[in-house]
């Protein structure tokens, strides 16, 4: 998955929580997609991603909403450099 369509995701779930942060890392996992961000961690499931590189306009707000509130925050800011994978 281009790293663009990841960064895309995550302005959109910016606009339904602003404590998302940037992307740092993220890793595969079967059909799901472990995003980390400067400020925690969002498990995105691969069909959504594909949706993001294929059709954009095809993934609803109400859907970017609910991601959004899926969103798991850091205790602490992530400014360690992780390798992306």
């Amino acid at each position: 998955m281009p790293s663009f369509v990841i960064e895309e995701l995550i302005i959109r779930l910016q606009e339904f929580n602003r404590g998302v942060g940037t992307l740092k890392s993220y890793v595969r996992l079967g059909e799901q997609m472990i995003i980390k961000t400067t400020r925690g961690v969002i498990t995105v499931p691969m069909s959504l991603l594909n949706g993001q590189l294929q059709e954009p306009t095809v993934i609803t707000n109400e859907e970017i909403a609910i991601l959004a509130g899926q969103f798991i925050k850091s205790r602490k800011r992530v400014d360690e450099e992780i390798v992306t994978i």
